[in-house]
């Protein structure tokens, strides 16, 4: 459950310019959205990883017998990379990929590109799972990454499509269908590692070619999942909040204003059944994305009040979740409420870092620690520089936010097994002392 950018040019106030509305001054540094929440993956299939994640309660929903159900079934979808952020710097908005005044150039490299992104085969159900829970919350390497996204993807298609939530309980294929949500969920998150590549002041067209296919390949395989969800929307609450969340994170680049604006509606059109229907869903990421939502001007269709108190249930649901500080940060401080913002900063120092993904970690405090210093509170800003400089001590790969060169060669070289062993290895495996 993180943050996403819905569209850097979108033709509505963006969260940056909802602060400055408010004679807030803020750097195009601090206005990055990070994203903030790992996937839960099956507990049955991976304890090693599992150990390191958030432990969810059942959601309870109230809506038909079906979906009343499957409120009782084992979870593994607690923490999904699912917030809408809908902020960025005008230094860096844009949604087209970068592209050089030369045709041929871009052809080049995107032959290239298509011709290099490669990931190891593997064949088996069980063996594609095992290698997707391995690598699915690898945000510091978007290689590995997209290649656990794309194994479990092939795995989802090897399911048969739930007909409704009640086939899913009846015929005792809820695990079947948790598992098609989780690999959504996944396509969520890694729309964010992308952009937030696209984001960086280096990028060259080669990478921007490379970041184009991946984000291309990402969007029509999520859609393809989406296709096979559309059954159990009228009855899982957890399934609307997905929809949502993939309408705005795919909609962010290579996207028209209108296909942007059509996104963030049926989104919000699915995000309010969902909260009706159960606020408590997904540990509450349906409050925090239609907060950040309403946190847009009044013109164009916010409501300011609603989305603090929309995000204010959220972080109750989930106090660890550093995204939701973030965000009520700014928003306090936007509304000229400093001892709120304070109050909010000194809860991140207590949050449990074990509970969210590394790389969001260090991007999240990162962020709070300057919004700590906007809010006057330098001491606040140096324990939470502190505290990201000892997570990054322990795994400096998260402040390069890598991915391979080579576009996966290495990846293609590698064998599927080593692969596996090489990502158990390095899921939540090393912790900051």
């Amino acid at each position: 459950m993180s943050k996403m950018l819905l569209g850097w040019s979108i033709p509505i106030a963006p969260e940056g310019l909802f602060l400055r509305d408010r004679q807030h001054e803020i750097s195009s540094q601090a206005l990055r959205q990070k994203s903030t929440q790992n996937m839960t993956l099956s507990q049955a299939r991976n304890p090693m990883a599992t150990r390191r994640l958030l432990r969810c309660a059942r959601s309870r929903t109230t809506r038909g017998k079906a979906a009343r159900a499957w409120s009782t079934l084992p979870r593994s979808l607690c923490r999904v990379a699912l917030t809408v952020a809908l902020c960025g710097s005008a230094a860096i908005a844009q949604t087209a990929s970068l592209k050089s005044s030369d045709p041929a150039v871009n052809t080049h490299h995107r032959a290239k590109v298509e011709a290099s992104i490669k990931c190891p085969k593997i064949e088996g159900w069980s063996a594609q799972m095992k290698a997707f829970e391995a690598a699915a919350t690898h945000k510091w390497d978007r290689a590995t990454m997209g290649c656990a996204i794309l194994y479990g993807t092939e795995a989802v298609e090897q399911l048969s499509a739930p007909s409704s939530a009640l086939w899913a309980i009846l015929t005792f294929r809820a695990d079947k269908v948790e598992t098609t949500l989780g690999v959504l969920a996944a396509h969520v998150e890694y729309f964010d590692v992308l952009d937030k590549r696209y984001s960086d002041p280096d990028l060259s067209v080669a990478l921007s070619s490379e970041l184009a296919v991946r984000w291309e390949q990402t969007r029509a395989s999520g859609a393809e999942i989406i296709a096979r969800i559309k059954p159990l929307l009228s009855s899982i609450p957890e399934a609307r909040i997905l929809r949502a969340a993939f309408a705005t994170a795919s909609t962010r680049r290579d996207t028209t204003s209108a296909q942007r604006i059509a996104a963030l509606r049926s989104a919000t059109v699915d995000l309010e059944r969902a909260i009706a229907d159960n606020p408590e869903a997904l540990e509450g990421t349906g409050q925090r994305l239609l907060g950040q939502i309403l946190l847009l001007p009044a013109k164009s269709g916010g409501d300011t009040q609603r989305g603090i108190a929309l995000l204010e249930a959220a972080h109750q649901l989930n106090p660890n979740d550093l995204s939701i500080h973030r965000m009520l940060v700014r928003a306090y401080l936007a509304n000229g409420e400093n001892s709120k913002a304070t109050a909010m900063l000194l809860a991140a120092l207590e949050a449990d870092q074990a509970m969210e993904n590394p790389q969001d970690y260090v991007d999240d405090t990162k962020d709070l620690g300057e919004l700590a210093l906007q809010a006057g509170q330098p001491d606040i800003s140096e324990r939470l520089m502190e505290r990201r400089a000892h997570m990054l001590a322990d795994r400096p790969e998260l402040l390069a936010r890598g991915g391979l060169t080579s576009f996966g060669d290495e990846l293609a070289r590698a064998k599927p097994d080593a692969l596996i062993s090489r990502s158990i290895q390095n899921t939540w495996h090393q912790r900051p002392r």
